[in-house]
């Protein structure tokens, strides 16, 4: 027998990282280079395959890659957040301009550090760009772009890391775009490229040229409407790809400051804000392995769904398993969230199999 709400998933491996730069052998700092840039150290030997395969394929500096986008949820594939990491806590805020989780040192009340023993999780309010920690630049915007390789062995996904707001805002505007056009994402062929872009350094205010992800697609409307009609009438089971590691941090040379954000239309000048000093946590409140609460995205693509499938309130709870002792969907955690959502969509699969929905 099954393992009820278990073993109806399915995940994707990450076979490895793609990055936007390497590290200088002499000086030991980060370069943006105007390629993509494959491990030179695979961890694996499905990663060292692939990557032979990639460079087989690619070249040497390809600025152009084949990819499929696995699912069309963007906080699956595409996660952006602003990041704050220390050397020994990990991950220790993330925010989205509004709300924050922060990592708190129970002792101390401020952010978990090389001294902390004990930590909780907690949220705060999170003032963005006019954060102190924004300003010093040890909080950066970072988008964790995963996606399949098609045309390289290897059955799993490859993630990009990007601090640049152009890349950011272009990955969001292309996926946009595609999407309304044909009513989703996930599985259409695309390419994922690196291109020129002028942009003014904030530092100098000089032009300069960098490098910035867009997705594109070779053919004409026609040919993309053509292979999603392949695809679509071969899509089975739906494979997740991996969270991101929330301790990873992400490439140094990922989150260069090298462009100018897209400015303030008001042209508001921004004082710069104190560090945040988060309260002391509760002493009832344990530290242990993090658990991450659904935030008010997570609640909306819940709804999407439910009301895509025109189940009742009543049958979303019905689909929660006893096991996760939860009594409303406001108790759920992130993961219990998602994992609701795939129960919905496999509940929704019954269904339709027993006639029973048209």
């Amino acid at each position: 027998m099954p393992i009820k709400g278990l073993s109806e998933f399915r995940r994707l491996p990450r076979i490895g990282k793609i990055h936007l730069g390497h590290k200088d052998p002499t000086r030991g700092f980060p370069v943006k280079d105007d390629f993509f840039v494959f491990s030179k150290d695979p961890k694996t030997i499905m990663e060292k395959e692939s990557i032979e395969a990639a460079y087989k394929l690619y070249g040497d500096k390809p600025r152009a890659l084949d990819i499929l986008i696995p699912v069309e949820d963007e906080e699956l594939y595409c996660q952006q957040y602003y990041r704050k990491y220390s050397a020994t806590q990990g991950l220790v805020c993330k925010g989205t301009g509004e709300t924050a989780r922060v990592k708190v040192d129970t002792s101390t009340g401020a952010y978990a550090d090389h001294n902390t023993k004990e930590f909780v999780y907690k949220e705060i309010s999170c003032p963005g760009k006019e954060c102190a920690y924004y300003k010093n630049k040890t909080c950066k915007e970072v988008m964790n772009l995963q996606f399949m390789l098609p045309k390289i062995p290897g059955l799993g996904v490859w993630q990009i890391d990007s601090g640049s707001a152009n890349s950011i805002i272009n990955i969001n505007s292309c996926a946009a775009m595609i999407r309304g056009l044909f009513g989703r994402l996930h599985m259409i062929p695309l390419l994922l490229t690196l291109e020129s872009k002028e942009v003014n350094n904030p530092d100098t205010g000089k032009r300069q040229t960098v490098f910035v992800l867009n997705l594109r697609h070779q053919g004409n409307l026609y040919d993309i409407m053509n292979e999603v009609k392949v695809l679509q009438a071969s899509l089975g089971t739906t494979m997740l790809p991996p969270a991101p590691d929330e301790d990873e941090e992400p490439d140094p040379e990922a989150v260069l400051e090298l462009e100018a954000p897209p400015a303030d239309p008001t042209g508001a000048q921004v004082t710069p804000a104190p560090p945040p000093a988060p309260a002391p946590a509760k002493p009832e409140s344990l530290p242990g392995a993090p658990i991450e609460l659904p935030d008010a995205r997570d609640m909306k693509n819940l709804a999407t769904v439910q009301e895509q499938y025109k189940f009742s309130n009543k049958t979303v709870v019905s689909l929660i398993p006893k096991e996760w002792n939860v009594r409303s969907r406001t108790d759920l955690t992130r993961k219990q969230l998602y994992d609701l959502i795939k129960l919905m969509e496999a509940e929704y699969g019954r269904l339709k199999r027993a006639g029973e929905v048209e």
